[in-house]
């Protein structure tokens, strides 16, 4: 088993891989990476499909949003085609005017301009500042006017498999004892998720090791925290860091920068990330449970980091 460094595809031969990769036709693309939109779970691919987005999103508490006012019933519609489709087939008022008339007066109609931001004084649920994680200080500062200008926006919390890599460094990665997979997988994760100069990766922790229920993970949509299944929460991870690790190896090997240690070590994590082989199977098992265990131990980094969260009022507790 062989999987593309760009798309992350999984092929049963190099030839395979090399064929995915050079095919004229089709050749390998990159996923794009979708822009989320910062008050629901919904992402474009788009920067004017976002912007259009975020004029109508029912969670955005300062949208502007355009109305489109139908001239025969006073009925409103957000998006011009919606006018159209409504003064088509719909308004009964309408019906029986000819479609020639119907779109002159849609191709000339003015949209109308709707405050929908909520007046509050509290400055801590303030939307207006971009993805910047500059924006959290996650300083012990007790001044909660100070502080809550800074901690405008938990959005810079990484969502899963968009981990910030940059403190992952190569000096790092020669560390790992590439002879235990197990344990470089192990040491990876921890170095991912719970680092405490990467806080934008902290999202989860297990809070009881014993209990079925006892992870305690972030929830992007909601901001808040939320109690979730243990073996699922550290299962997801366990994936992605196995994807991460995959995809650096992936890459040194097609640039062939790549020594026959790191090859064997590439395959094996691999194995364990398509978890087709039962010979694998068993040490998924081993790595998830030491990432859950780790996820114990270093409970503190990440249960900092959203004690400050909560302190100044930019999440709920669960």
């Amino acid at each position: 088993m062989t999987v593309c460094h760009i798309c992350f595809k999984v092929f049963s031969s190099q030839q395979m891989l090399d064929y995915h990769l050079t095919h004229k036709k089709t050749p390998c693309q990159p996923p794009k990476e979708l822009l989320p939109c910062e008050y629901c779970d919904k992402s474009y691919s788009r920067l004017d499909s976002l912007s259009r987005h975020l004029t109508t999103c029912s969670k955005n508490p300062n949208k502007l949003t355009k109305t489109y006012e139908c001239p025969k019933c006073s009925s409103t519609s957000s998006r011009r085609e919606y006018l159209h489709r409504h003064m088509s087939s719909r308004c009964m008022k309408c019906i029986g005017m000819k479609m020639s008339d119907v779109n002159d007066i849609i191709a000339n109609i003015k949209p109308k301009m709707v405050d929908n931001s909520t007046n509050t004084t509290n400055t801590d649920n303030s939307t207006n500042d971009s993805y910047n994680t500059n924006n959290i200080d996650m300083s012990n500062n007790t001044n909660n006017n100070t502080t809550n200008n800074n901690v405008k926006n938990i959005t810079n919390i990484t969502l899963p498999g968009k981990e910030r890599l940059d403190h992952i460094t190569d000096e790092f990665m020669e560390t790992l004892p590439k002879d235990d997979v197990i344990g470089s997988c192990e040491m990876y994760t921890e170095k991912l998720l719970f680092d405490k100069d990467a806080y934008e990766n902290h999202k989860f922790w297990v809070s009881n090791i014993n209990r079925q229920d006892g992870v305690i993970e972030y929830d992007p949509v909601k901001r808040l925290l939320t109690r979730e299944n243990t073996k699922d929460v550290t299962s997801k991870y366990t994936d992605i860091s196995l994807r991460h690790i995959c995809r650096r190896y992936a890459k040194r090997r097609m640039d062939k920068k790549i020594s026959k240690e790191e090859d064997d070590f590439y395959e094996h994590a691999t194995n364990i990330y398509i978890d087709e082989d039962p010979n694998y199977s068993q040490d998924r098992r081993r790595l998830i449970e030491r990432i859950k265990l780790s996820a114990y131990n270093y409970k503190r980094i990440p249960r900092d980091t959203f004690d400050e969260f909560i302190h100044n009022g930019v999440i709920n507790p669960i």
